[in-house]
């Protein structure tokens, strides 16, 4: 049985259009998940400016405070510090480790 040109035209096209289906589709579920990543990554920002916010306001209150305050500012100091180191590291981690996904994710 011979094909004709009409028939090869007509599964060429039919091949062409799913892949077209299918090409939207990743194209719809990448811009989902950028969204979604992106947001994490707005809110990871916004909670770094936050924990360094809290750290300025730290240095101020030590610089205005009497010399005789120390062990008490010190306590709250240590506090904030780690948080701030702690949402740091865990913000940066999460940054390298996206960057490293989208890396190893290209063709």
């Amino acid at each position: 049985m011979t094909t004709t040109s009409n028939e090869i035209v007509t599964k060429l096209k039919a091949g062409l259009d799913q892949w077209n289906t299918e090409i939207d589709e990743l194209e719809e579920t990448v811009r989902q998940l950028k969204a979604k990543v992106d947001q994490e990554y707005a809110e990871r920002i916004t909670s770094l400016k936050q924990k360094r916010d809290e750290a300025k306001h730290k240095l101020r209150e030590i610089k205005g405070a009497p010399d005789d305050a120390g062990e008490s500012l010190q306590s709250g100091t240590k506090e904030i510090w780690g948080d701030l180191k702690h949402t740091w590291k865990e913000s940066k981690d999460a940054f390298l480790e996206g960057l490293h996904d989208d890396k190893g994710n290209k063709p």
